[in-house]
């Protein structure tokens, strides 16, 4: 089982927008990542909270299992760490990493019903190994989310802050 480590470098969003749903997951999961390299700082309660405000109370928890699994999912099944950036800061709401964008492209894709798409960007993103998991979890996610407006429809989050889970429960 690999250890989540925050990545140095991530890459600007420019070049993949996300719409609210995929940067409330995205979030969702930074904050979930962080509560396994930090648990002190319990991040995955603000993860829940997330997930509820944007998902709604009904579908928020379910959609919070979802995330979760896939973060599950890629620890188990990387063999070098994970690089997810960290959840606080001024930076994360305007960077990727390679495995988010590996991450973000494989829900997309699950979204929009291609799911060999969806395989092939997780096999990437597992290294190779069993994808099975992570295509569960993203299947479960991406029938909570709503329909994907793909990458050349996709508009960017323009107002993060509206979105950025608040600390705490």
């Amino acid at each position: 089982m690999s250890r989540a480590r925050r990545c140095p470098a991530p890459r600007a969003l420019r070049g993949l927008a996300l719409d609210p749903s995929e940067f409330v997951i995205l979030s969702v999961l930074r904050l979930y990542v962080s509560s396994f390299t930090a648990p002190e700082r319990q991040h995955w309660l603000a993860g829940l909270t997330c997930a509820q405000r944007f998902f709604g109370e009904e579908a928020g928890p379910g959609a919070a299992c979802a995330i979760l699994a896939g973060v599950q999912a890629l620890r188990q099944s990387r063999v070098s760490p994970l690089r997810i950036t960290a959840p606080e800061g001024p930076g994360p709401a305007r960077a990727l990493t390679d495995h988010e964008r590996l991450f973000i492209l494989s829900l997309r894709a699950m979204r929009q019903g291609q799911k060999t798409a969806a395989e092939g960007f997780a096999l990437l993103l597992c290294e190779g190994n069993d994808t099975g998991p992570l295509l569960r979890s993203l299947a479960k996610i991406a029938a909570l989310s709503p329909p994907a407006q793909g990458a050349a429809k996709a508009r960017p989050v323009r107002d993060a802050e509206a979105l950025r889970p608040r600390a705490g429960p």
